[in-house]
């Protein structure tokens, strides 16, 4: 009859606490793991500001790595090829549903091919009518201003990156830079370089780092985890006194 009535005693006494203390730490780590994501995020949105306020750079192909070039603000010489863009799907902006258009330059001092996001334009009132991107691109070389764009990994995507049909401009669901390159006959670099807001050339411009979460709300998520661990001290805390009490009352 001991071995139940200890094994009883081991259970009131010791589970409790070592299931709070597990989660406690829990609870701990996950908040310190927000509040770092938080940092994270507000880094980027500083690095971008910075890159925005910066003056140009010649853009150099030639990086180590493309992580490099994230921001920085840059100009080259290089010619459109109005014939064969993207749009990227499903773009809201003002609550109206649209395209970013996503334009191939052939970058003059490498050769490669380049991305140019040139802004976003709203869907045609026709369904399945595209809307005219060729319009008003010049036939030759010119300099093209920007700031590049390196995707933070590749986010989620879901089913094929287009329907496959060689239709121009080509409708993609996301940006896969392999894919896009095979539909242009050769590789792209792995950016894009998002148009300045008063270069000529584009649409409706006002870039930000395309984030599924933001700093703040990071934030609130520490907070939480948090309040949580606190909570977890504080019913500690009052069940030990209770059961002090209880001792001290015999």
């Amino acid at each position: 009859m001991k071995r139940p009535a200890a094994l009883r005693s081991f259970i009131y006494t010791w589970l409790p606490l070592v299931v709070g203390l597990i989660l406690l730490v829990l609870f701990v780590s996950l908040g310190n793991w927000q509040w770092q994501r938080a940092g994270e995020k507000q880094a980027i949105l500083e690095a971008f500001e910075q890159g925005a306020e910066a003056d140009h750079r010649p853009l150099d192909l030639s990086v180590r790595s493309w992580e490099d070039l994230r921001f920085q603000r840059v100009a080259f010489r290089g010619r459109y090829l109005p014939e064969r863009q993207f749009l990227l799907d499903n773009q809201i902006r003002d609550g109206r549903v649209g395209y970013r258009v996503i334009t191939p330059a052939v970058h003059d001092a490498s050769g490669r091919l380049v991305l140019v996001e040139r802004g976003w334009v709203p869907r045609e009132a026709q369904p399945g009518q595209l809307p005219d991107v060729a319009g008003g691109l010049p036939a030759g070389q010119g300099v093209i201003r920007g700031q590049v764009y390196v995707p933070f990994g590749e986010g989620y995507r879901i089913g094929a990156m287009d329907d496959g049909r060689a239709v121009w401009p080509r409708v993609v669901q996301y940006l896969d830079f392999e894919a896009m390159g095979q539909r242009l006959g050769g590789p792209v670099v792995p950016m894009t370089i998002r148009l300045d807001p008063d270069a000529p050339h584009g649409y409706h411009r006002d870039w930000r780092p395309v984030l599924p979460m933001g700093a703040e709300r990071h934030m609130a998520y520490a907070v939480q985890w948090y309040a949580m661990a606190l909570a977890l001290v504080v019913i500690a805390a009052v069940l030990v006194i209770r059961r002090r009490s209880k001792t001290d009352d015999k």
